[in-house]
């Protein structure tokens, strides 16, 4: 067998909302935002549908000085928001010095659902706008990619 390594790949994309409004949280790195998604899903049970609902802390730090300030028309309460990212694990020690993991998402891409406002997007990519993927729907709501396998 070959000693081919797959690469390792922490990334995340989530659709949900704000369960509240960011708070800003200040470190000697610089500031940041936290704040609390909530990403559903319908499940039927017992012949009736449900919400499935996670609630996810997340973590925010503006690459720049025009991202800080756009943040708080961003990140409010019932927000619907795109965020990607990847998973961060905390380690700590609670009140009965017991060890807990505590997992956040942190987040290097915002992008609203809602049209409140036509470019409030947050993102670290060159330039500012981000890098479209393969299969992305493009202005005329077509969607190309040339392996689609149907």
């Amino acid at each position: 067998m070959s000693k081919l390594r797959m690469p390792d790949l922490n990334k995340v994309i989530l659709a949900g909302r704000l369960g509240r409004d960011a708070d800003a949280i200040e470190t000697d790195n610089g500031d940041g935002y936290k704040f609390g998604l909530a990403v559903s899903r319908r499940v039927k049970r017992c012949d009736e549908w449900q919400d499935d609902t996670t609630w996810l802390d997340c973590v925010y730090w503006p690459r720049s000085d025009a991202d800080a300030n756009r943040v708080d028309a961003l990140l409010r309460k019932g927000r619907a928001l795109v965020v990607e990212g990847g998973i961060r694990v905390r380690e700590y020690e609670d009140k009965q010095h017991n060890k807990r993991k505590a997992y956040q998402i942190l987040c290097f891409n915002l992008q609203p659902l809602d049209a409140r406002e036509p470019k409030d997007e947050l993102t670290d990519a060159p330039g500012g706008e981000p890098e479209a993927a393969p299969g992305t729907v493009v202005e005329d709501g077509a969607t190309y990619d040339e392996d689609i396998p149907f």
